[in-house]
């Protein structure tokens, strides 16, 4: 009997270190941006991807709600940093059973993480678009304001 005991205490500590491990927060860090711009970045892919419940731009931190399954649903709360090697964004995976079996915070995490590198990079490249004029963009902006000049 004390056998089966120590073999059952061994068994569900093992399953709860398990389970602690695979609770840990992920993180993503993106270099090259302001804090704020992965906040908002962040943001924008919760929006886009699940339903966003809570936001605190003070504390760069938010609340998302997924409908992961049938019959479960989970809020996933996700934070912005500032590090020393760039713009860390943290999510921090329920420690629920469902969530931690099936692999499910390692894909929200992907979705989130993908989804606002995807936006950044976007803003990265709009804003080279904007900063390198072309001779033909420079010679319309010039046009246009000649003409809105001799408008006035």
């Amino acid at each position: 009997m004390r056998k089966q005991s120590i073999v059952f205490l061994t068994v569900w500590l093992l399953s709860v270190a398990v389970t602690a491990a695979q609770a840990a927060s992920r993180e993503k860090v993106f270099t090259g941006f302001a804090a704020n711009q992965v906040f908002q970045a962040a943001i924008k892919a919760a929006r886009e991807n699940f339903m966003l419940t809570y936001v605190n731009e003070k504390n760069m931190t938010f609340v998302f709600h997924t409908d992961a399954s049938l019959t479960y649903d989970f809020d996933w709360k996700a934070s912005v940093t500032k590090t020393r090697d760039g713009v860390e964004l943290v999510l921090n995976v329920p420690s629920q059973p469902q969530v931690l079996g099936s692999g499910l915070g390692e894909r929200i995490a992907e979705r989130l993480f993908e989804a606002a590198g995807r936006i950044l990079q976007l803003k990265r490249s709009l804003i080279v678009a904007h900063s390198d004029p072309s001779p033909e963009t420079g010679f319309s902006l010039a046009m246009d304001e000649r003409r809105g000049a001799a408008r006035h």
